[in-house]
């Protein structure tokens, strides 16, 4: 954060992670009175609480150049990067293989709880195959993705270009995050009252998502 405002002083003080049980992932700010190392710009403080938390005096930014739209563009962006270093800095540490396993469980996961939620903020209904494309669709362009719906012989295809959350990745990164990526909307068809199924192909510069009903196996299918 000190390089990006510009601040070689400023450090970042980590008081409490997740994944020690401790009380999430917490710390605060603090300006040295020198430049600092690479090195410290990241600090552990353990024992220690933060600083009470004033919302009086957060920063603020400025109204005429951040509006509403853009703060959500800046949130979501931040959530779309937190995820594609994670998955990243995963795979440096327990190799590429479980890394994609555990992202693709996770991302599934993730998937299947929340569509009813991500739908009704986008006025999408658990439907049909159209109301499938049209549920992706909107979800695609809130990442600011150029999207087409076409019709292949009764099943929608969803053209997607732009694709920013591979944005600027390595081909081994772009297809670890693509990988994870794809199973969070798989999840979410799977979790509709008709499940349904998910496949992404390459298209070109762009992607092709080809949404299809599950189809059931005779003998889940014979009444009971």
């Amino acid at each position: 954060n000190g390089v990006s405002l510009g601040n070689p002083r400023l450090a970042f003080v980590c008081v409490s992670e997740d994944m020690t049980g401790e009380f999430g992932l917490c710390g605060y700010f603090r300006e040295f009175d020198r430049d600092l190392h690479d090195d410290e710009r990241l600090q552990f403080a353990n024992g220690e609480i933060p600083p009470p938390f004033d919302p009086d005096q957060q920063p603020k930014p400025p109204a005429d150049e951040w509006d509403e739209v853009r703060l959500d563009k800046a949130n979501r962006n931040y959530a779309l990067e937190y995820v594609r270093n994670g998955l990243c800095e995963l795979a440096n540490v327990i190799g590429r293989d479980d890394a994609r396993e555990l992202g693709r469980l996770a991302a599934r996961l993730i998937g299947l709880q929340y569509f009813a939620e991500t739908a009704a903020m986008i006025g999408a209904r658990d439907g049909d195959l159209a109301d499938a494309a049209r549920y992706l669709g909107r979800m695609f362009e809130g990442m600011g993705d150029a999207i087409s719906i076409q019709d292949d012989g009764g099943r929608p295809v969803l053209r997607q270009r732009g694709c920013r959350v591979a944005r600027g990745l390595v081909a081994d990164e772009r297809d670890l995050v693509l990988d994870c990526w794809i199973e969070i909307w798989r999840g979410a068809l799977a979790s509709q009252r008709t499940i349904k199924t998910l496949d992404m192909r390459p298209d070109g510069d762009a992607l092709s998502w080809h949404i299809a009903v599950l189809e059931r196996s005779r003998e889940h299918q014979r009444p009971h």
